[in-house]
C-alpha cells in the first residue's frame, strides 16, 4: 500500500511539472467528440483553463488536452440517445461541440461548476451545490484570477513590478524545461533509447548548433525500432519545428505537446526511472552488521567482617548467612575398627517380592549376610551391646520375611 501511494505521489509530481498549471477538480470522464464514434474513458484533470485526459489515473502524460479559452457554455445533455443520461453533459466551444459523462449526476454539477468558474471566474448561479462546495469554487475563483492576472503582465514590466518574482505565482509564465529533457549528444540519445524502451519514445536535447534543440523519437515499423532526429530552432518570437510545414510554438513544452498530439499519445516523453534506486542493497559479501550489547560480569556480595573487637576474634556483620542443613555427626565414642553397617532396601527388595507372587512365580533366593563377628565389640560396655542386639534383631527379620 505504502509503495502505490508512493508511485501515485510521483505520478502527480510529474503532471505538475509537465503542465505547469494548478490542478482544480479530477475524476473519471467519458469523452466523445465531434469525430469520435463512441465514449472513451479517460482519467480527467482541470489544470488552470485547461482539461487533460489521461489513459488511466496511473499515467503521468496526457493523451489529449481540451483548451477552455474558446468557452462558449456548458449545459445537459437531453438528447435521446443509448445508454443513461443521467451523467451527461455538453461543452461547447467555439469551433467544435464536447459531449461528455460523469460518473453520477453529483459529479457532474461538479464539472460543470468548476468548468465554468475558470472560464468566466464568477460563480454559477443555476447548480445545486452544497454550500462547502459553492466557497471551494469561490476559492478557485480567486486563485484563476490571479493566476490569469500575472500571465498577461509581460515579462519586462514584472521587473518593476516584482522585485523577487514567486515561482509559484508565475509558474506558468516563466520559461520551463520540459521534464523529457536531457542535456546528452545524439549518439548518447540512441542508446538511451534502444536500452530503455519502456520508459518513453520522445526526447528533447541540445542541439550540435548553437542555441537549437533536437527532439528524438523511438517508433516501431514492421517489427523494428525506428529512431529519427527532428530539428527544432530558437526564434526571437519561440521555437520552430522544421517540418515539411513548419510548427510555431511559443515554449519547448508546446513542442513536446505538439508530437504527442501528432501521434494520438503513441510518442510518451522519455522519463528516466532508473535515477533512482528504489530499495537499499548491500554489496556481495557485505554482512549486516548487529549491534551487541555488554553484559556487566555477576557480582558477589559478600557481607562485611568487622575486626575492630577488642578480643582480637572476627564478629560476622548483623545480616545472618543463610543455614545449612546440619547432618548427624557419629558418636565419638564408636571405636574406630567397626565396619560400616550395610545399607539395605527393604522397601524396594518387599515390593519386587510381591511381584513375582502375583505373577505366581518363585522370587529368587536370597541368602541373608552373615552377621558381623562380635569380636569386633569390646565386651563389657552397655552401648556395644545394645548396637549387637539390635543388629542381631534387624537381621532375624530380614531372615522371616524371606
Amino acid at each position: 500500500m505504502a509503495a502505490s501511494r508512493t508511485n501515485l505521489r510521483l505520478v502527480f509530481q510529474r503532471r505538475e511539472k509537465i503542465t505547469a498549471l494548478p490542478l482544480y477538480y479530477d475524476g473519471f470522464l467519458w469523452k466523445k467528440g465531434s469525430k469520435d464514434k463512441d465514449f472513451q474513458r479517460y482519467w480527467s484533470e482541470l489544470r488552470g483553463n485547461s482539461i487533460f485526459f489521461y489513459c488511466d489515473e496511473k499515467e503521468s502524460t496526457y493523451t489529449e488536452k481540451l483548451d477552455l479559452q474558446h468557452f462558449v457554455s456548458i449545459r445537459d445533455d437531453s438528447s435521446k440517445e443509448k445508454g443513461s443520461q443521467a451523467a451527461n453533459f455538453r461543452l461547447q466551444l467555439a469551433n467544435e461541440e464536447v459531449k461528455l459523462k460523469a460518473e453520477s449526476a453529483e459529479t457532474r454539477e461538479e464539472w460543470k461548476g468548476y468548468i465554468s468558474v475558470v472560464c468566466q471566474l464568477e460563480l454559477p448561479s443555476d447548480l445545486s451545490l452544497l454550500p462547502g462546495q459553492v466557497l471551494q469554487l469561490g476559492d478557485v475563483v480567486e486563485q484563476e484570477k490571479g493566476r490569469q492576472s500575472a500571465a498577461a503582465v509581460g515579462p519586462k514590466s514584472q521587473n518593476y513590478i516584482v522585485e523577487k518574482p514567486d515561482p509559484d505565482v508565475y509558474d506558468d509564465v516563466l520559461p520551463t524545461m520540459p521534464e523529457c529533457f536531457y542535456d546528452i549528444s545524439r549518439n548518447e540519445a540512441e542508446a538511451m533509447m534502444e536500452r530503455h524502451p519502456e520508459s518513453g519514445s520522445l526526447m528533447l536535447r541540445p542541439s550540435t548548433e548553437k542555441n537549437n534543440y533536437s527532439v528524438t523519437t523511438l517508433t516501431t515499423y514492421d517489427s523494428k525500432r525506428v529512431i529519427k532526429h527532428y530539428k527544432v530552432t530558437c526564434e526571437e518570437s519561440g521555437f520552430v519545428i522544421c517540418l515539411d510545414y513548419p510548427v510555431k510554438c511559443n515554449t519547448l513544452q508546446q513542442v513536446v505537446d505538439h508530437f504527442i498530439k501528432e501521434t494520438n499519445g503513441t510518442l510518451k516523453p522519455y522519463l528516466d526511472s532508473n535515477m533512482y534506486a528504489d530499495r537499499i542493497v548491500l554489496s556481495k559479501g557485505q554482512k549486516k552488521s548487529v549491534p551487541m550489547s555488554r553484559v556487566a560480569p555477576i557480582q558477589l556480595s559478600v557481607p562485611p567482617v568487622d575486626y575492630s573487637s577488642s578480643s582480637g576474634r572476627m564478629q560476622k556483620s548483623s545480616e545472618s548467612p543463610k543455614k545449612l542443613p546440619i547432618k548427624p555427626e557419629r558418636s565419638s565414642r564408636v571405636p574406630a575398627n567397626i565396619k560400616p553397617e550395610p545399607s539395605y532396601m527393604n522397601n524396594e527388595f518387599l515390593s519386587k517380592t510381591n511381584q513375582f507372587n502375583m505373577a505366581g512365580d518363585r522370587p529368587p533366593s536370597r541368602t541373608p549376610p552373615k552377621p558381623g563377628s562380635p569380636q569386633n565389640f569390646i565386651a563389657g560396655k552397655g552401648e556395644n551391646d545394645e548396637l549387637l542386639a539390635k543388629l542381631k534383631e534387624r537381621r532375624a527379620k530380614l531372615a522371616e520375611d524371606l
